[in-house]
């Protein structure tokens, strides 16, 4: 190994506590859900951790993660290091992105877009930026980097990571109030993909398409795509999704002056509630009797 190389290791991996590691980064928790039914949607969080992920491995991104650690001299050098720089640029844009600053951090990734060479790291950050624009509410920036995806490394994607784009497209249309593109691209691409990969991501098309139709203000079809992900959750005892889609059911049944079948519903996600901590579903569960009755 070149000295120079072995030194700036050495010190990168050795200089800062292993409270540091990547392993160990978090962020602030945000609401990830951009088109909201129900209250429980706008209580539920994620961190930047879950939402989105570096294109390195854990090793490299170990030692990238603690040459930010040492004083600046040796990260320049690690930088220059490096022909292009764009690991030590990645691991710079997450820095910012978990510490809140979520403008700088986007700014860099798209830096780090421009001068990769790599094309396993310029996919994922493709994917990173449609992802960080749609939280930011800028969907017309989002939309452009899913494009991006879809146009340049489409045939890399794993059927998973495939899945993934669609059910992002498809809640970015929703988001927009372009109802009849995400239902396109639900119906003729996510759900066919998601039926394939399992019970779970087939779950996740047929809760998206019901979601589409209850903003559409498509009554029907709406309860009849939430009856469909009630019956998946039933058949994999996924609680949680028997919960929110029996929610979602009585929802779409208080539109439709269905109160005493609504009703029905309520008690049903009401009895499951009780099997475990499921508190965020309780002011739902609350205001829908409260209209039901």
């Amino acid at each position: 190994m070149n000295k120079f190389k072995l030194i700036v290791l050495s010190t990168a991996l050795f200089l800062s506590p292993l409270v540091h590691c990547f392993a160990k980064w978090d962020a602030k928790h945000i609401i990830y859900n951009q088109n909201p039914i129900l209250i429980s949607d706008t209580l539920k969080t994620k961190s930047l951790k879950q939402l989105i992920r570096p294109s390195l491995d854990l090793l490299s991104a170990n030692i990238y993660w603690n040459s930010l650690q040492t004083p600046s001299y040796i990260a320049q050098q690690f930088h220059f290091y490096h022909k292009t720089g764009t690991p030590f640029l990645e691991l710079r844009a997450f820095n910012e992105l978990y510490k809140g600053k979520l403008n700088t951090g986007i700014h860099i990734l798209e830096a780090v877009f421009r001068y990769s060479k790599d094309s396993l790291q310029q996919m994922q950050t493709s994917m990173n930026l449609a992802k960080l624009y749609y939280q930011n509410g800028a969907f017309d920036k989002s939309e452009d980097w899913l494009a991006v995806v879809q146009e340049k490394f489409w045939a890399h994607l794993s059927s998973r990571k495939r899945l993934d784009l669609l059910l992002l497209k498809s809640d970015l249309f929703l988001a927009e109030g372009n109802y009849l593109r995400a239902e396109r691209t639900l119906i003729s691409q996510a759900l066919p993909l998601g039926s394939k990969l399992g019970a779970r991501q087939a779950y996740k098309c047929y809760l998206l398409l019901g979601k589409v139709y209850y903003k559409w203000k498509q009554y029907t079809p709406a309860k009849w795509f939430f009856l469909q992900a009630n019956s998946i959750a039933l058949n994999i005892n996924f609680i949680s999704g028997r919960i929110e889609t029996s929610l979602l059911l009585a929802k779409a049944k208080i539109k439709g002056k269905d109160y005493t079948i609504a009703l029905q519903d309520l008690s049903r996600a009401s009895n499951l509630m009780r099997s475990g901590n499921f508190e965020t579903y309780r002011r739902d569960l609350q205001e829908m009797r409260a209209e039901s009755l």
